[in-house]
C-alpha cells in the first residue's frame, strides 16, 4: 500500500467512524446520541442518518444544521494521533475521499503545512490541483449547510445531486487502489454507499483494502470478498504508524532510472499553431486549448462507466475533443486505447 501511495496509485477513503482512541465512541455516534437526547429519540436504530431524519422531521432543517454545528464544536477537539498519522502518510497529489463533514482533516493538513484543495460540490472541480492533496467530501461540509448529506433522504439523493463528483469518484474506483479506514463494515449505510458508487464498475476495478480492528463474522467476510475488498485486521493507529514509516522509507530511496522502452516522448509542436477547420488529432494535444474541463469530465465519465456515448452535430468538435483532449488523459491513466475509424 505504501508503494501505491508513493506512486499516486491509491485513494484513501476516510470514514466518519474513525475513533480518536482505542475503545472510544466515534464522533459521529457521539453526535447521533447527543441529537437523540435533544428530541427524546427512543427508536432502537441510533445511526446518525436515522436520528437526523427524525430531528429534521420534528424541528426542521435549520434546527438540525444548528444542532450539528453545536455538537461538533462541543465534541470534536483538536486533531488526534490517528488524524496526524493519516495526514503524515499523504503526499502531494494524494486523493482523499471522506464521508466526514467536520474539518479535522483540513486542520491537520494545515498543521503539517501540506497544501490541499477541498472539493464539496461539482462547481469545485475546476480547482482540482494535482500538486496538492485533494479532499473530496462526499457528504458535504459543516461550513456549507446546503451541501450536507446527513439524513436517510439525503443519502438516497446524493449521487443524483453530484453527478460530476460521482463520476470522478467512480473513475478513481476504476483506476486506483482503494484503502478504507474508519468505516463500520457491517453498516447497511456504508454497504449502500459502496454499492451505489461502484455499481457501474462491476468486475472492472482493482482489489480494495479495508482496515478494521475486529475480525468480522464469516458472512460479512464473504460479502466483502465477493465485492473485491480484502480485510486488514489491524488497530488503526499501529497500522497507520507502519504505513507512514513505509511511505517515508520509499521517499528516501533514490528514484529508479526510467525505462527507455516505456518512455513515450511528447509530440513536437507543429510549425503552425492553428488548425483552421481541420479536426485535431492526438499529435495536436499540445495546441488543443480551451476545453480542458470538458476533456477531464468526459475522461472521468469514460473511466466510470462501461459505455459512454458522445453525440453532437457535425462540426461541433467531437473528434477533436476525443483525440486531442480525452485520449492523452486516458493514456495517462494507463488505459488501453483502440481507435476505429
Amino acid at each position: 500500500l505504501a508503494h501505491l501511495i508513493a506512486q499516486d496509485n491509491a485513494v484513501l477513503l476516510i470514514g466518519s467512524e474513525l475513533r480518536r482512541e482505542l475503545g472510544e465512541t466515534s464522533l459521529v455516534q457521539q453526535i447521533a446520541d447527543a441529537l437523540a437526547s435533544r428530541i427524546d429519540y427512543r427508536q432502537p436504530e441510533r445511526s446518525l442518518s436515522q436520528v437526523a431524519q427524525d430531528y429534521e422531521t420534528l424541528l426542521g432543517r435549520a434546527a438540525l444544521v444548528q444542532a450539528l454545528k453545536e455538537e461538533i464544536e462541543r465534541l470534536e477537539g483538536g486533531p488526534a494521533a490517528i488524524h496526524q498519522l493519516i495526514v503524515d502518510a499523504v503526499l502531494p497529489g494524494t486523493k482523499v475521499i471522506t464521508t466526514r463533514f467536520d474539518q479535522v482533516l483540513e486542520r491537520t493538513l494545515e498543521q503539517f503545512q501540506k497544501p490541499y484543495v477541498r472539493i464539496v460540490r461539482d462547481t469545485d472541480l475546476p480547482f482540482f490541483d494535482e500538486s496538492k492533496v485533494t479532499i473530496i467530501k462526499i457528504q458535504g461540509d459543516i461550513s456549507q449547510p446546503d451541501s450536507l448529506v446527513i439524513t436517510d433522504d439525503d443519502i438516497d439523493d446524493f449521487v443524483q445531486r453530484l453527478p460530476t463528483i460521482s463520476d470522478v469518484i467512480r473513475a478513481f474506483f476504476a483506476t486506483k487502489t482503494l484503502i478504507f479506514l474508519g468505516y463500520e463494515l457491517t453498516s447497511a449505510h456504508f454497504k449502500r454507499l459502496f454499492r451505489e458508487v461502484s455499481r457501474e464498475l462491476k468486475g472492472f476495478r482493482r482489489t480494495a483494502y479495508a482496515v478494521t480492528a475486529q475480525p468480522l463474522a464469516e458472512v460479512e467476510q464473504r460479502y466483502w470478498q465477493q465485492h473485491g475488498v480484502e480485510l486488514c485486521i489491524h488497530e488503526p493507529v499501529p497500522f497507520q504508524e507502519r504505513l507512514v514509516e513505509a511511505v517515508k522509507h520509499l521517499q528516501r530511496q533514490p528514484a529508479p532510472a526510467p525505462n527507455p522502452l516505456a518512455t513515450i516522448s511528447a509530440p513536437p509542436l507543429p510549425d503552425a499553431p492553428y488548425k483552421a477547420l481541420d479536426s485535431f488529432t492526438m499529435a495536436d494535444a499540445a495546441i488543443f486549448f480551451g476545453r480542458q474541463e470538458e476533456s477531464q469530465r468526459l475522461t472521468n465519465r469514460i473511466l466510470a462507466r462501461q459505455m459512454t456515448l458522445l453525440y453532437g452535430e457535425s462540426g461541433s468538435g467531437k473528434t477533436s475533443l476525443l483525440h486531442a483532449g480525452v485520449a492523452p488523459l486516458l493514456a495517462g491513466q494507463r488505459a488501453l486505447l483502440a481507435v476505429i475509424t
